[in-house]
């Protein structure tokens, strides 16, 4: 096995073409903490980044405020775990500090576990999609607040008319949501949940779609 790097408590922002590149390679990557594409506090837009964090080898994506970037937030390819992030929001988790396309964007990658029973992500405020898989398979999306303030009270959409919250487009055998772990979709601009013709065999359940927390029970 490789070694460990991390990266805690870091503020990255304003680089011209992104915050944190990990390249393909054996070592596992923690980046954990740190604010990527906002202001040293979090709570507004750091400038001119495309985009947050790019993983080509298997990282932990933990407990991060990941807001403000111009293109995506997170780009993954297979095997990462991302929990407890705040991904288009501000520190506090109760306003936007959006990422102009994705939160999250699975493109073609497998075995991502995006959010886990007790640490959860808050994906919202996002210029399109909070989450959008493209020819991604067997990926876990569980336990997450999308298009919702971290408290899932208050909207805060995710999309433009056209485009899900979660989006799958050619993308097969994920699950989204699952017994006491399903996610919050609400409060966004267009679709809750969409898959595309092309998409098969993925699992939905358990989910709440179109309330907020202090409507109906959390799954």
């Amino acid at each position: 096995s490789g070694n460990q790097d991390t990266i805690y408590n870091s503020h990255i922002s304003n680089n011209l073409q992104g915050g944190v590149f990990i390249a393909q390679s054996s070592d596992s990557i923690q980046i954990e903490k740190s604010r990527i594409g906002t202001s040293p506090d979090g709570n507004s837009d750091g400038g001119t980044q495309q985009f947050g964090i790019v993983a080509q080898s298997p990282s932990w994506i933990l407990d991060n405020v990941i807001s403000g970037n111009d293109s995506v937030g997170i780009r993954l390819d297979s095997g990462n775990h991302v929990y407890g992030n705040l991904i288009g929001l501000n520190s506090t988790g109760n306003a936007a500090v959006a990422n102009s396309v994705y939160g999250i964007w699975i493109d073609g990658a497998s075995n991502n576990d995006i959010g886990k029973p007790g640490s959860r992500n808050v994906i919202s405020g996002n210029g399109e999609a909070g989450i959008y898989l493209s020819f991604s398979d067997s990926n876990y999306i569980r336990n997450n607040y999308i298009g919702t303030d971290s408290a899932s009270t208050t909207a805060i959409a995710n999309g433009n008319s056209t485009i899900g919250a979660i989006t799958l487009n050619n993308s097969n055998f994920n699950i989204i949501g699952d017994s006491g772990a399903g996610n919050i979709i609400s409060g966004n601009n267009a679709i809750g949940i969409y898959l595309s013709a092309n998409s098969r065999e993925n699992r939905v359940e358990n989910n709440i779609v179109g309330a907020l927390r202090d409507s109906i029970s959390n799954p």
